[in-house]
């Protein structure tokens, strides 16, 4: 294990945020983009009664001791890391594939602003294709059995920790249904502590 790197997995709820297509919320009726990647919905600006669409609908966790434990498991998870870590972060949909998948496609530093004499607080994020990934299934002929070995593609993205600072930033993600189609694009802005 290498103590300079930290993992991040997203889990998002594809169906509440398309369940919620339509819905009024406390400012406007909630509407998924669904035609241009530059223009994701930010789900952080739906709000209702149960709270901002983006809680309701995004979970992401770390290893506890990088991590403020308040926010484990929410939409806004703040990361502690130090200047020079390495970051990778993966999506999941909680219907694994099987209805929908999401996947991670631009990050941008929000807060603060990057402007041309200021770099981004995190660099070189970029996607990594894997294409060998181990993911054994069930032998539904014998559940107690050893699994049935596969081999996937599978990808995450990854950064660089270079300044400190406190920063917001925000990852777009687009919806795939299982026929490969594009269903929509959103985007919210979690938080990472440079140490």
């Amino acid at each position: 294990m290498n103590d300079n790197i930290l993992d991040i997995m997203i889990t998002i709820d594809v169906d509440t945020i398309l369940n919620s297509e339509g819905q009024q919320f406390d400012n406007n009726v909630f509407h998924i983009q669904k035609t241009d990647s530059t223009k994701p919905t930010h789900l952080y600006d739906y709000t209702n009664s149960s709270g901002r669409l983006s809680t309701q609908a995004i979970y992401m966790v770390a290893r506890r001791n990088e991590t403020n434990q308040i926010s484990e498991g929410t939409d806004e998870l703040v990361v502690n890391v130090h200047e020079g870590d390495h970051i990778r972060w993966r999506t999941t949909s909680l219907s694994k594939g099987l209805d929908y998948a999401v996947l991670l496609y631009k990050y941008k530093q929000s807060d603060p602003p990057v402007t041309d004499t200021d770099l981004d607080h995190v660099q070189n994020v970029r996607a990594q294709v894997l294409d060998q990934t181990p993911l054994p299934i069930i032998d539904v002929n014998n559940p107690s059995g050893p699994p049935i070995a596969q081999v996937v593609r599978n990808f995450y993205w990854e950064g660089d920790a270079i300044r400190q600072g406190s920063i917001t930033y925000t990852w777009a993600f687009m919806i795939v249904d299982r026929d490969n189609k594009v269903v929509g694009y959103c985007d919210w802005d979690p938080y990472i502590n440079i140490s």
